[in-house]
């Protein structure tokens, strides 16, 4: 989403990228896929030689695509190149495994293991009865909490703070991360909350 090119550089080179992963297409998981395209595709010193392999669930390539033209969307198609994010894949010793969750977009969470060691992303997701078994035994489980206690809101789109704690208390995982907690939302609620699970 948007920071996350900028905030990346503070880390590692832009060119030292092996894969992008997308877990769905909403702006704010996507918003700076074009400027990394920009720096790779323009990079005088370290041009991209082979493109980048792109997950994502399908719809995130067109979408990504339309406000492209002419050398631009020649460059887009010389940086990246697009697979099923649903498939199993692995970059270095990492293996990634997806699971479809439940949001308004095509969304997948992922399991990334290196060894018997492994980290669950939720991603977006609401609620669903697999959640915690998709979550199961995870070393890390990074979970979305968008939502505090008081909070009304749709049904079928985010979790509760709440929520989270739950599934990862029912899932066995080791540790629990909350994240993409609402801007307007104090997240140190959002932890008391989730602890209480």
């Amino acid at each position: 989403g948007n920071g996350t090119f900028s905030r990346l550089q503070q880390v590692i080179s832009y060119g030292d990228i092996a894969a992008l992963v997308l877990t769905h297409g909403h702006a704010d998981h996507v918003a700076d896929v074009l400027p990394l395209m920009y720096a790779l595709g323009f990079d005088p010193i370290n041009p991209a030689s082979t493109a980048l392999p792109v997950y994502e669930p399908g719809d995130v390539e067109p979408a990504l695509k339309w406000p492209l033209g002419g050398k631009s969307l020649e460059m887009f198609k010389r940086v990246f190149t697009f697979r099923k994010i649903s498939d199993p894949f692995t970059c270095g010793d990492m293996r990634f495994d997806a699971f479809k969750t439940r949001h308004p977009a095509e969304t997948y969470g992922l399991r990334v293991s290196v060894g018997d060691r492994s980290l669950v992303y939720t991603s977006d997701t609401a609620l669903y009865p697999e959640l915690a078994d998709d979550c199961r035994d995870a070393d890390v489980l990074i979970c979305e909490a968008t939502y505090v206690d008081g909070v009304e809101a749709a049904p079928g789109v985010h979790l509760w703070a709440r929520e989270a704690g739950q599934v990862a208390r029912d899932s066995g995982a080791r540790k629990l991360v909350l994240t993409h907690v609402w801007t307007t939302f104090d997240p140190e609620q959002a932890v008391r909350e989730a602890a209480e699970e």
